[in-house]
């Protein structure tokens, strides 16, 4: 299994991710980068990260940052509006050439999406359509090296039948890698529950296995660092992914969501305190990559980024240490609740 990393300023600009990965002793080789209506095709950035050998997962969801444009999302995707979008990254991607993970409308169960059903009609049949419509536009433009990855929600909110994450599912034809995303939020926000990891991946694993014949991507994940010990989170994590075989990549996100106000209320980022840098460093020590290579004539770039475009929200098991570390997870998240 590989590692990735969600780093806002990434694969626009390397330092921040470089600070971080000298941190952990470890480089990242899947980046995640979320693009919306309002982008231009990510040229540039997929070839950065071509040149320092890393793979980017392309994000696209068909809505605006400006929620108030996002009335008609699916019904306008339908009836053309966005083509001139989707020309423009059918022939980006064809033009890169390399192989690009491409996750369209990620997240399609939550309410927060104004691709969920909740915002048309109740009815998964217009997301389905619109999968599909995006598929067979850069199948007809000879986009060829797109691998495809689908990507629910571990919980469907609203939890109703008619928004059940299967019946988002666009069929196996359209579908190259399942994604998987499930988050410990904490308690900063009323009614959201410190969820430690073994009550979200084995159960959430297990299933999906019984279901899908893909392989699996956790293309983004995390836990926040308020209601609970987020260290011994991230222990339990390196302790349980192991067994995960089918899982080929897991990509940790790190970053923040912010409430109302303008205050940290999920609090996802691994460098937030030494404690959990430290964590991570000794998880990741299991999956050494080899060093890269240089890029020739590349300068020092300092430069700080605050360009994002972020969602709208969101064998280790052989030492003493690491099973002591499973046993506190079980035990000191029933206190927590």
């Amino acid at each position: 299994m590989a590692w990735g990393i969600f780093e806002s300023s990434a694969p626009r600009n390397f330092s921040p991710l470089t600070q971080l990965e000298n941190q952990l002793d470890h480089q990242f080789r899947f980046l995640l980068l979320y693009k919306n209506l309002g982008s231009e095709f990510p040229r540039q950035e997929l070839i950065n990260a071509r040149e320092r050998d890393r793979h980017v997962v392309l994000t696209l969801q068909t809505e605006y940052l400006d929620k108030s444009l996002n009335n008609r999302s699916l019904y306008a995707l339908l009836e053309g509006e966005h083509d001139h979008l989707l020309a423009a990254f059918a022939q980006g991607l064809k033009d890169f050439g390399d192989p690009v993970l491409f996750r369209l409308n990620n997240e399609m169960n939550g309410d927060w999406c104004s691709y969920s059903a909740y915002w048309s009609s109740m009815d998964t049949e217009v997301y389905l359509a619109s999968w599909r419509y995006v598929y067979e536009y850069f199948e007809k433009a000879g986009v060829n090296n797109v691998i495809w990855v689908w990507n629910p929600h571990d919980d469907s909110f609203p939890g109703f039948a008619w928004n059940h994450y299967l019946t988002y599912y666009p069929g196996d034809d359209y579908v190259d890698l399942i994604g998987l995303t499930g988050y410990n939020p904490g308690t900063y926000f009323p009614g959201e529950p410190w969820r430690p990891f073994h009550e979200i991946y084995p159960p959430l694993y297990d299933e999906y296995m019984r279901l899908f014949q893909h392989p699996f991507i956790i293309t983004e994940f995390g836990s926040n660092s308020h209601g609970g010990d987020k260290t011994q989170w991230i222990h339990a994590m390196f302790y349980h992914m192991p067994r995960f075989e089918n899982i080929r990549v897991a990509i940790w996100w790190n970053g923040i969501d912010w409430d109302a106000a303008g205050n940290p209320g999920r609090i996802y980022k691994l460098d937030e305190a030494p404690e959990y840098v430290a964590a991570f460093r000794e998880g990741l020590s299991r999956y050494k990559t080899p060093p890269l290579p240089p890029i020739p004539g590349e300068a020092a770039d300092d430069e700080t980024d605050s360009e994002t475009d972020e969602e709208g929200t969101t064998g280790g098991a052989d030492s003493e240490d690491a099973e002591a570390a499973d046993e506190e997870d079980e035990t000191g998240d029933t206190e927590s609740e």
